[in-house]
C-alpha cells in the first residue's frame, strides 16, 4: 500500500486526521476524436475523485490511446471502472479508467487495501465467486525509461578526461577514436 499522508495546517491534531485520500494518475482509455478535451479530462477526473491536474503531454505530438489525469481518490469508496460520456448532439462512448502503480485492489468489491482473498463480501449470502467486476485489466502498464541510453555511462573516467583534453566530443572505441561534429 503507498503511503497515505495529509499536510497538517496550523493548530490541526494529528491525531484526528484521517488518512483516506490517495494522489495517484488515471489514464483514460477508449477516447475517439471529439471527446479528447481538457473539459472531459477534468470532468472524468471530478468522478473519478478530486481532479488535481491534466497531464501536460496529453494534448502535444502524435496521437494519444489514452489521457492522463492526476487525481485524489477517496480509499473508502471503491474504485470507478468507466464513465459514460454524452456530447450536446446526444452521441455517447464509455470511456475505461486505468489506474497507474495502483496498490493491491479487491476485484469483488473495487476497494484499495485488500484483494479478493480477504474480501468481507464472500461472506455475503448471495455471494457468487464467478463474478468479479473488477479486474487486472484496470491496473494500467507504465513504459518504463531506459535511462542507460548513451556513451556517457559506457565510459571510465580517464576517456572522459581524454575527452576534455582533446577538445571535447571525442570517444574512444575498440576500432579508434570517433569525433562527434
Amino acid at each position: 500500500m503507498p503511503l497515505v499522508f495529509h499536510r497538517l495546517k496550523r493548530g490541526e491534531d494529528p491525531r484526528v486526521v484521517s488518512l483516506h485520500e490517495l494522489d495517484m494518475w488515471v489514464q483514460l482509455h477508449d477516447l475517439k476524436y471529439g471527446f479528447m478535451s481538457e473539459l472531459v479530462v477534468k470532468n472524468a477526473g471530478n468522478y473519478v475523485g478530486t481532479f488535481i491536474k491534466s497531464d501536460a503531454k496529453n494534448f502535444i505530438g502524435i496521437w494519444r490511446d489514452y489521457l492522463r489525469v492526476r487525481v485524489t481518490i477517496d480509499i473508502n469508496k471503491p474504485l470507478k471502472r468507466r464513465m459514460k460520456l454524452i456530447k450536446q448532439d446526444g452521441t455517447w462512448i464509455w470511456t475505461n479508467f486505468k489506474y497507474e502503480h495502483v496498490p493491491t485492489f479487491c476485484f469483488f468489491c473495487g476497494f484499495l487495501g485488500h484483494s479478493d482473498r480477504f474480501c468481507p463480501r464472500r461472506f455475503d449470502s448471495h455471494f457468487d465467486p464467478n463474478i468479479k467486476p473488477y479486474g487486472e485489466w484496470m491496473k494500467a502498464t507504465t513504459r518504463r525509461k531506459n535511462y542507460l541510453i548513451g556513451a556517457q555511462w559506457l565510459r571510465s573516467s580517464r576517456e572522459e578526461e581524454e575527452g576534455v583534453a582533446n577538445g571535447g566530443d571525442r570517444y574512444r572505441t575498440t576500432q579508434g577514436t570517433l569525433k562527434i561534429e
